[in-house]
């Protein structure tokens, strides 16, 4: 449809909006570092500084089995900051990325800047909201903005551009998969042109420390994670999330069909590729979004209107003025009054740190406890390496199906802590006060070490 000038936003007024959404995004992404994963992440970015290679072999649960740490530049990143900064370093990072991809997303909609652009905008980062956490899946969201844009782009540096993003990505997550993707499916170029640069991005994902090996986790990623589809939210299809992410994804896929027809035949294919992956898994949802979001807006215009010629709207001005005030205060308040861990990691690293022991020990918690319990491991045994491992590990392509089955049985059924307990020679266990495995424990022999107001740490030899 043609756009009239009247609803074009001058470029003077876009500016503001732009930092009104940044405003918005740091403040909604400053929140208490709560990741149930960062805490490995994090020990594990530790740990490679420290040793100055990447693990090959697990060095944190019971099991001593191959890993292929897919995710060690995204470590390494906020184990560097967390050296120079602490976890004031990382919640400020926390809060940065959210701001980078809603910039990065505004200015995909800003080369059009009609003002129903506001509307797919806001569905877009809101459908994003579910990853504004420190995780490698937002750097991967991110790099899935960078690439769409640069997969239809006519610059002739548009494929180097591409490989080297698909060289950090690889090393990142294993969603560095999405930019031959979108090279080999983009608008315009020969199918040579296509195939070509896009098994050129695929090779590029081979400068990686482990090599090919990298590409047997995106194998073991979509197939070995049986248990974890089950126990993990984001693993779930998308008729069993919230509704909030149903209703998302319903509202883009009927504005879609709408629009289908007069796509091309590669875009249709690439919308149905992920309109499938976030139809089986709901982490999916924020890179269909924004595929959505950014083909709709194609077929918003079809003229460019010259937007430093059009006037000012004052009172538009004077409310997106108070809007960057107001959103600045709420940023200070929310960065002075935000602890800088959510209860869970505070209690888990505070009650942890205070462990004594000399000798090599195995210990249990409960599936979602161990990220922060293996950072609180590894920070409590600094400057050497851990002496306690982990029996039931979140790393869901580490510990394997067994370790995740037992998991699922613990939760079904706290009575099998026991048995557990036996199997793995387990010395401490750190539970929930409230927990039925807590009261079980502790009826059956086992000693309080410590406590805290949310978890008791318990040891089966009280002379630990």
């Amino acid at each position: 449809m043609n756009l009239t000038a009247t609803k074009i936003i001058p470029q003077a007024l876009a500016q503001h909006v732009l930092v009104v959404f940044i405003l918005l995004a740091l403040g909604l992404g400053y929140q208490s570092l709560s990741d149930l994963d960062l805490g490995w992440h994090l020990a594990s970015g530790l740990w490679i500084i420290k040793h100055k290679q990447v693990p090959w072999a697990d060095p944190f649960s019971i099991s001593v089995t191959p890993w292929i740490d897919y995710s060690w530049l995204f470590d390494l990143l906020i184990a560097s900051v967390y050296s120079l900064a602490g976890f004031k370093g990382l919640i400020a990072a926390q809060a940065l990325l959210p701001a980078i991809l809603v910039a990065l997303v505004y200015q995909a909609f800003n080369r059009v800047a009609h003002s129903r652009f506001l509307v797919l905008l806001g569905l877009a980062i809101l459908a994003t909201y579910g990853v504004w956490s420190l995780r490698p899946q937002m750097l991967s969201l991110i790099f899935f903005v960078i690439a769409l844009r640069y997969a239809n782009s006519h610059s002739k540096h548009s494929l180097l551009i591409l490989s080297i993003l698909t060289i950090v990505a690889a090393n990142i997550h294993v969603f560095w998969v999405f930019i031959p993707l979108l090279w080999l499916l983009k608008e315009e170029g020969s199918l040579k042109q296509r195939t070509l640069g896009s098994f050129s991005l695929v090779l590029c994902s081979l400068v990686n420390p482990y090599g090919y090996k990298l590409w047997e986790v995106i194998f073991n990623y979509a197939t070995a994670h049986t248990n974890a589809y089950l126990m993990i939210h984001e693993f779930a299809p998308i008729y069993e999330s919230s509704g909030l992410a149903l209703c998302l994804f319903a509202l883009f896929t009927l504005a879609l069909a709408f629009t289908f027809r007069r796509l091309s035949s590669f875009r249709r294919v690439l919308l149905l590729i992920f309109f499938a992956g976030s139809f089986v898994r709901v982490k999916i949802l924020p890179f269909y979004a924004i595929l959505a979001a950014l083909t709709l807006l194609g077929k918003l215009a079809s003229e460019e209107v010259d937007r430093k010629e059009l006037r000012v709207d004052t009172k538009g001005l004077s409310y997106l003025i108070g809007f960057k005030v107001l959103l600045t205060l709420n940023l200070f308040i929310t960065i002075i009054s935000t602890p800088l861990l959510s209860d869970r990691a505070q209690s888990i690293l505070s009650l942890w740190g205070k462990v004594h022991t000399l000798s090599h020990s195995n210990v249990i918690s409960h599936f979602n406890d161990s990220g922060w319990l293996i950072l609180a491991e590894y920070l409590r045994s600094m400057p050497d390496d851990p002496l306690l491992r982990i029996v039931l590990d979140g790393r869901t392509l580490v510990t394997g199906e067994e370790k995740l089955q037992e998991a699922a049985e613990l939760n079904a059924d706290p009575r099998r802590i026991l048995e557990f307990a036996e199997k793995y020679h387990v010395d401490y266990a750190l539970f929930p006060r409230q927990t039925f495995v807590s009261k079980i424990l502790l009826k059956n022999g086992w000693h309080l070490l410590l406590e805290s107001d949310n978890y008791l740490v318990l040891s089966k030899d009280f002379g630990h």
